[in-house]
């Protein structure tokens, strides 16, 4: 976005970090889901609720001045003996569920994957495997029991 700044401007990476921060997670939305100071508890449930790491929610809630800065310290201690940057998973990975239907609608255009495959560089095996993975048709293990007489 600044063309005419060297790359590794700390300013420009700065404003770079705000701009994520505010896309990922506007401070509107945001803020009624961060506790005015560190309680754990509300934090675990804002983790869930935007899939945003607990050392990130943190960071935002001293960011928007929810937090003083030795409330922001005092928790990133905390999360440095816990395990940080994040004790724990922040949920289930990604899946890029889109790829199955733009793969549909290049085919419905006559784009094949053969002509992915060329385009890309990639095998079919390849593009199958990357497509299959973002799918949400992708088979799903299903457990069921049996009752028994």
């Amino acid at each position: 976005m600044h063309q005419d700044v060297e790359p590794g401007s700390k300013i420009i990476e700065s404003q770079a970090h705000q701009f994520a921060s505010e896309f990922l997670a506007p401070t509107a939305e945001l803020e009624p889901d961060l506790p005015r100071k560190v309680d754990w508890d509300l934090l675990l449930q804002a983790k869930t609720k935007w899939g945003i790491s607990l050392a990130a929610l943190a960071y935002r809630a001293h960011s928007i001045g929810l937090w003083s800065e030795h409330s922001y310290r005092r928790a990133n201690q905390h999360l440095a003996v816990q395990g940080y940057p994040e004790p724990g998973p922040l949920g289930p990975p990604e899946s890029p569920y889109l790829l199955g239907a733009a793969t549909a609608l290049l085919s419905d255009a006559g784009t094949t994957l053969d002509h992915l495959a060329a385009a890309s560089r990639l095998t079919i095996d390849q593009i199958n495997g990357v497509v299959t993975a973002g799918s949400e048709t992708k088979p799903r293990l299903r457990v069921t029991v049996t009752p028994q007489p």
